[in-house]
This record gives C-alpha cells, sequence and structure tokens, in this order.
C-alpha cells in the first residue's frame, strides 16, 4: 500500500511539475504532446518508444477486447484505478471487459511524458476515453498515470491511474 501511495504522489508532482524532480543520468525522458499525431523526434530513448507502443498496444487491445493481448500486457499483480475510484485487480478489470460492463469506444492520447529507469517506467499525460460502464455512456478526459514494468515477455502494464479533468 505503501508503495502505491508513494508512487501516486510521485506522479502527481510530476505532473503538476515535471522539472521538479531530478532526473538522474539513466533516466530517458520522452515528453509528448500527441494532439497533432506527430511522429517520435529523432533520436528519442529507445524505451520511450517502446513504451509509447506498449501504450498504444494497451489501447487498441482495451478497445478491440482483445483478451489474449491483454493478458500479455497487464502485470499479474495489475493495479487498476479507475477516474470514479474503484480500484480492480486483474482479474477483476478482465472480468469487467468480458461481461461488457466496461467497453470502451475510444482511447485517444493527447499528452504523454515517458520517464524511464530500469526496468520500470512511468508515462503521465492527458487521454480521452469513451465507451459505458454498466450501460451508462462516458466520455472523459483525463489526467492518467501508468507503471510500467519489463518481464521477460516485455513491458507489462502494472499500475495505471485516473482523475478526470473538467470539460
Amino acid at each position: 500500500m505503501r508503495f502505491v501511495v508513494i508512487l501516486l504522489a510521485v506522479g502527481v508532482a510530476a505532473a503538476q511539475n515535471p522539472r521538479t524532480l531530478p532526473l538522474p543520468h539513466d533516466r530517458a525522458v520522452l515528453n509528448r504532446d500527441l494532439s497533432d499525431g506527430a511522429g517520435l523526434a529523432r533520436g528519442a530513448p529507445k524505451a520511450g518508444e517502446q513504451i509509447e507502443r506498449a501504450e498504444q498496444a494497451w489501447a487498441s487491445a482495451a478497445r478491440g477486447s482483445d483478451f489474449d493481448r491483454l493478458e500479455q500486457i497487464l502485470a499479474a499483480d495489475l493495479i487498476y484505478s479507475h477516474s470514479s475510484g474503484l480500484v480492480e485487480s486483474k482479474a477483476q478489470y478482465l472480468e469487467s471487459l468480458r461481461s461488457g460492463r466496461q467497453k470502451y469506444d475510444s482511447i485517444e492520447f493527447h499528452e504523454m511524458e515517458i520517464r524511464v529507469r530500469g526496468k520500470t517506467a512511468m508515462v503521465a499525460g492527458k487521454v480521452r476515453m469513451t465507451g459505458n460502464t454498466q450501460g451508462e455512456p462516458f466520455d472523459n478526459m483525463l489526467r492518467f498515470l501508468h507503471v510500467w514494468v519489463k518481464a521477460k515477455r516485455g513491458w507489462q502494464l502494472a499500475g495505471h491511474q485516473t482523475a478526470r479533468l473538467s470539460n
């Protein structure tokens, strides 16, 4: 529990002012405004590119209900915290998607800041998600924080936290 609170506090501090946290020489930082659809800048860190691709793979699998792919992408000990305050494990999150209680029509990243340190990466940014939860439609602009860990199978999503932004 302490780990999550500390991690979320770090993520909030980074989202409020990314320059307040020291960046050791072994940390790759990739700042992206994705609203214009631009590609990665030349010379971007390889790990940052991998994380950006992992984010897109998660969004595609979640939108397309690709449960086999989600099984690979999501870490076994996933903590998935929705903007509503609901917190789910990997099994609970996958069940909500399989049952149709949670359905994404679109997941569009608008900003993305990626920080990689060794086998851990944090991604903070803005995302617009549309779909329905228990039959109720939603169209939310959100701040998000994702935590990725590098496993034998590649990068896996270990933590998800969103907060609604006012429209």
